[in-house]
């Protein structure tokens, strides 16, 4: 690692203890070399932006700050020309990237489970949640997506689970449709169908319009992503496992090709009000960001984790 990134991490160890460990462990040697080469990547006014508010943040805006590298390492891998912090009028998103001629704004939301459901007994911390982290994440990215709409330009969503005290992927499934997806497999109607006939919890971000709010239709894509440590002792290291989320009824539809064979909830249209949703590929599917470029990919399961 350089002087130069040595020198912006103990700045932000200061206030974060996952920074203090990726700068000291011994095992953490292959994070400290994937950082390096992603803030090298940045040009010369992206570092000094990212290295600003890494230095400036607390402990969860340094988490955030390190996520949006992550997701601009991974557009960058994708060979989608992302730009870091890009000026869109009075906008400063995280990203932008390019894609078939189209240019896309991209925003990183890094969530945690919401304070007022998590109780702790002693060294046992456990969450009562009815519905609170859907929500919560449902709002903020209704937000986001509102916040970007005047730009004209279609947007993408990338949300990462920050804790897993009461966070999953599971929970932003529940943000974007409304309940579970292993529930709505079972559904024998379109999803669209299911939502009009009130047979969902709650609509979710991609349906507000069946409840009279207002349609986010410059959402394309939301991208809900884990970047963990692998149980794989024999191979070690982060891996990042991302399910991208295609919005049903988008202005701009983002191809599927862009995010190469990462899984994807895609939509077909089979008639004039049905459409109905599929994997592109399988959802224990993740990643490996190897220091030294590319992408490798991988089936990762409890049993067999890679």
């Amino acid at each position: 690692m350089t002087e130069e990134m040595i020198k912006v991490l103990k700045k932000a160890a200061i206030s974060s203890t996952w920074v203090n460990w990726v700068l000291s462990a011994e095992n953490a040697q292959e994070t400290r070399d994937f950082l390096q080469v992603c803030y090298k990547h940045l040009n010369t006014r992206e570092r000094s932006r990212w290295a600003k508010r890494i230095s400036t943040g607390d402990q969860r805006q340094i988490a955030a700050t390190i996520h949006e590298l992550v997701a601009f390492e991974l557009l960058r891998r994708l060979q989608l020309a992302p730009e870091y912090e890009p000026s869109i009028g009075k906008k400063t998103p995280d990203v932008s990237f390019t894609c078939s001629g189209q240019r896309w704004l991209a925003d990183v939301y890094l969530t945690h489970t919401p304070q007022a459901i998590v109780q702790e007994d002693g060294d046992i911390v456990v969450t009562i949640n009815k519905g609170e982290t859907a929500q919560k994440i449902e709002e903020e990215l209704a937000k986001k997506t509102r916040k970007y709409s005047e730009t004209g330009l279609p947007l993408v969503l990338f949300v990462f689970v920050g804790d897993y005290y009461g966070i999953t992927i599971q929970s932003i499934r529940e943000a974007l449709f409304g309940q579970r997806y292993d529930e709505l497999k079972f559904l024998r109607d379109s999803v669209l169908s299911s939502v009009k006939q009130g047979r969902l919890y709650y609509p979710g971000l991609f349906f507000r319009e069946f409840v009279c709010l207002p349609g986010l239709t410059n959402l394309s894509a939301v991208v809900a992503c884990e970047w963990f440590d692998t149980l794989n002792r024999q191979n070690p290291g982060k891996r990042f496992h991302c399910i991208v989320n295609h919005h049903w009824n988008a202005t701009c539809e983002l191809p599927p090709e862009a995010f190469g064979e990462f899984s994807q909830v895609v939509w077909d249209r089979k008639g004039p009000d049905v459409w109905t949703w599929k994997y592109t590929t399988y959802e224990s599917r993740v990643a490996r960001l190897p220091p030294e470029g590319g992408i490798e990919l991988g089936i990762y399961t409890a049993d067999n984790p890679w």
